[in-house]
């Protein structure tokens, strides 16, 4: 979104009034105990989806200097309203009482330890386990040896359960120490050794995590697990795609599964690179608040599919007319995009659990309302203009996509053709193709059924470490 956005600006020319004057331009002060909840305010008065709909957006509070800061103060807590502003039907805006750290983790920089988990609860059991889904490399976790399938179940030597699991991996300890877990004949064994991770300032997760080809039935097929849509990466992305082509690779499976979202633009060219670069095809169209949709030409509201990256490389496109993806209930966001976008053109399939059901996309705000052409709009080039007094950084949901044939109805999330979710004592290691999830993938290729191995166990899933999100002050 964000690079269509450095489009729109040279594009239209928009004056809309600050946050320290009313809508007759006259100025008035806020007082500093209120800045923050004006910034809130002034910000999902501009750009927020369903500005029209709630009444608390209005800006006729802005008539008179007194009553708007009256209203202010009525929210001693800026979170109240944020909250108080949001719609029924917003599940995905949040915030950052840091915008440092909500802009680093976007492009793939956070303080983390590294250890990206689900957690689960045995249907018998109210005991709730930390089941490791992938390591960053270069972090705490990594260094410690901790590895896809381990089991945790006491963090600082407590029993998680559903009324302390929250507390004891709130984000911010900078440090866990866990001990492991197994699963035998019904019963948990806890280990007597325990293990402590610790943070580490500035982890950059590189979302290309795994490409690989395989020659199965004659068929070569390329494999990707690609864990964000950041733009940083395009260059090694299309350089996968380049390798892909060189091999002659026929068929793609896409593992989404921990994609939890990111750049718009880089989902445009993810399926550049995977159906076509022909920039007349339309890939998604943005539908935005009143206020902004009247004001944007055609041309801007939509997202074609590219030729180049942003960098300015060319994309190698392998041209297919069949896509295997892998999902699971984290996929979202830039990942159903893609998902809606390439429909459309080609078969697509999906492998795995039912996507989070995210079709709204949103923008980075913080306290720049003379930001030009789009007040409040994060610029890096920008941030000595950033209001010292507040630091919080916004991430409202400001408009839905909608694919080429006008479907943007999946807030449900996508059923999958092929079911599977994954069993956390059955994970198997990613890339190796009798993992469950990749090899029921290459089974809709080749037409050889899958042998899947089950525990046999009911476990539930009960909350989700996506990519860091736990490691901002999020609602």
């Amino acid at each position: 979104m964000r690079a269509k956005l450095a489009y729109l600006i040279f594009s239209i020319a928009l004056v809309i009034t600050s946050c320290s004057k009313n809508d007759d331009g006259i100025f008035f002060e806020i007082p500093n105990e209120v800045q923050t909840q004006d910034f809130i305010w002034r910000g999902f008065n501009t750009w927020y989806f369903w500005k029209d709909q709630q009444p608390i957006l209005n800006n006729s509070k802005l008539d008179n200097s007194e009553d708007y800061i009256d209203f202010l103060k009525e929210y001693n807590n800026p979170v109240s309203l944020f909250e108080n502003i949001l719609h029924p039907e917003d599940r995905f805006s949040f915030y950052s009482q840091d915008y440092r750290a909500l802009t680093n983790f976007l492009q793939g920089i956070r303080t983390d330890d590294g250890m990206v988990y689900r957690l689960y609860r045995l249907g018998f059991d109210d005991r709730i386990i930390v089941a490791v889904k992938y390591v960053i490399p270069n972090s705490s976790a990594a260094a410690l040896g901790i590895k896809r399938g381990d089991l945790f179940g006491t963090v600082d030597g407590v029993v998680l359960d559903e009324s302390n699991y929250q507390d004891l991996l709130s984000s911010s300890k900078t440090s866990l120490r866990l001990t492991k877990i197994r699963f035998e004949n019904q019963e948990w064994t806890d280990e007597q050794e325990s293990i402590t991770l610790v943070k580490t300032e500035g982890l950059v997760e590189n979302p290309v995590f795994k490409d690989s080809i395989y020659t199965i039935d004659n068929q070569k097929i390329g494999y990707l697990i690609y864990n964000a849509f950041i733009s940083n990466y395009e260059e090694e992305l299309n350089q996968v795609f380049t390798n892909f082509k060189n091999n002659q690779v026929n068929s793609l499976i896409l593992d989404l599964r921990y994609n939890s979202g990111g750049s718009t633009a880089n989902a445009a060219i993810l399926a550049s690179m995977i159906y076509s670069s022909n920039t007349e095809l339309l890939f998604a169209r943005q539908r935005w608040n009143a206020l902004w949709q009247g004001r944007f030409s055609n041309e801007a509201l939509n997202e074609n599919f590219r030729d180049q990256t942003l960098g300015g490389s060319s994309i190698n496109s392998l041209g297919l007319n069949k896509i295997i993806i892998i999902t699971e209930s984290g996929t979202a966001s830039a990942s159903e995009l893609l998902i809606n976008g390439l429909a459309p053109y080609m078969d697509v399939v999906l492998v795995g659990d039912k996507t989070r059901g995210k079709n709204e996309f949103s923008l980075t705000l913080v306290d720049d309302p003379q930001s030009p052409d789009f007040p409040y709009l994060y610029r890096e080039s920008r941030q000595s203009f950033i209001n010292p007094n507040v630091q919080w950084g916004l991430q409202p949901i400001v408009g839905r996509f909608e694919n080429s044939a006008g479907f943007s109805d999946f807030t449900a999330g996508f059923e999958p053709d092929v079911f599977y979710s994954e069993d956390p004592v059955n994970l198997g290691l990613l890339g190796q193709i009798d993992e469950p999830l990749l090899s029921l993938a290459i089974s809709q290729l080749t037409g050889n059924n899958a042998s899947m191995k089950f525990s046999g166990n009911n476990f539930e899933k009960v909350d989700d470490n996506i990519k860091g999100f736990l490691n901002l002050e999020l609602r």
